[in-house]
């Protein structure tokens, strides 16, 4: 099932909000996510898309779940979540799985077993991968930017767009040396950090939590899987802080927002809907997103999440 993160970002995606204007950097994994986002920031429909991409930004998915939708609706995607814990528990071999992961990462020695673990990966992308990448690169690039053409419901505008975020994003892969053992050594020591400010020994502690308590545990390790990226290059807070929105229409309890952002340093945007319930505003994909997927964020959240953390250092 899909993670608590994962339907958190649908709805920001659903919403428009893949950057944020925001000046702060994001907090340490070890400092608590921060308390919800108040109503005042909501009281635009350009406030709702720059308010929740910072808390994006800042790893806060309470407030980011609190923002994206009304509070009737996110009290029914707690109650589905309370559900489906209860009825599909993780298994033994997952538990199992996760506590040995957990142990191994906050070892004493967790650094120096990792990098023993990872060597073998990069002796091989060193030796067989790193040659092949521009091919594979540019074959993946080739069939992407085909489907790009071939979509009929994007504009020209939007194509000309997402062929430019492709080139940018295959620009990165090709010049970001994987095998570097200094950036995989970095990588290693934030999922190790990620790991421990996790503090968690097993699954059953995830069984365990409340909904708000388990969203800042998926907030934690959201934010290691970020910093692991940007050890590599990809600065997904960057693009974050690039929001710029703007209001293009209002029509009573609708309205349409323009989101303005820069991904790979290329120049990107795209209109979202919003609409105004109770005086707040919100995405109306948003919410819809949030009603779909809400019964797929399940106890698992923290194996998926903590996983993502090791392979994204691996």
């Amino acid at each position: 099932m899909k993670s608590l993160t994962t339907v958190s970002l649908a709805a920001l995606l659903a919403l428009g909000l893949s950057a944020c204007g925001s000046d702060k950097s994001s907090p340490d994994a070890t400092q608590p996510a921060q308390a919800p986002a108040k109503a005042a920031q909501t009281e635009s429909p350009t406030a709702v898309v720059d308010g929740v991409a910072k808390e994006l930004a800042n790893g806060n998915l309470l407030a980011v779940m609190q923002l994206s939708m009304p509070a009737a609706k996110f009290d029914e995607a707690k109650a589905k979540w309370v559900e489906e814990r209860d009825q599909d528990p993780p298994s033994e071999e997952d538990k199992a799985k996760f506590a040995e992961m957990m142990t191994k990462l906050t070892a004493a020695d967790a650094e120096e077993q990792m990098m023993t673990e990872l060597e073998p990966m990069l002796v091989k992308y060193d030796t067989e991968m790193a040659a092949q990448k521009p091919m594979y690169v540019g074959m993946g690039q080739g069939f992407a930017a085909q489907s790009i053409q071939e979509n009929e419901e994007l504009s020209d505008e939007e194509k000309q767009q997402a062929n430019n975020a492709l080139t940018g994003a295959a620009n990165w892969i090709n010049q970001t040396n994987f095998g570097d053992r200094e950036l995989a050594r970095k990588a290693v020591r934030e999922a190790i950090t990620t790991a421990k400010a996790l503090n968690m020994k097993s699954l059953d502690e995830v069984q365990a939590m409340d909904f708000e308590t388990m969203l800042g545990k998926a907030g934690t390790a959201f934010q290691g899987v970020k910093r692991i990226l940007a050890v590599y290059g990809l600065d997904v807070n960057k693009t974050l802080q690039s929001v710029k929105s703007e209001l293009v229409s209002q029509d009573g309890d609708k309205a349409t927002v323009k989101v303005n952002f820069s991904l790979f340093d290329q120049p990107l945007s795209f209109n979202t809907e919003m609409v105004q319930v109770d005086g707040r505003w919100y995405g109306k994909k948003a919410m819809e997103e949030a009603s779909k997927t809400a019964d797929a964020a399940d106890g698992d959240v923290m194996i998926e999440e903590s996983e993502e953390v090791i392979e994204e250092a691996n």
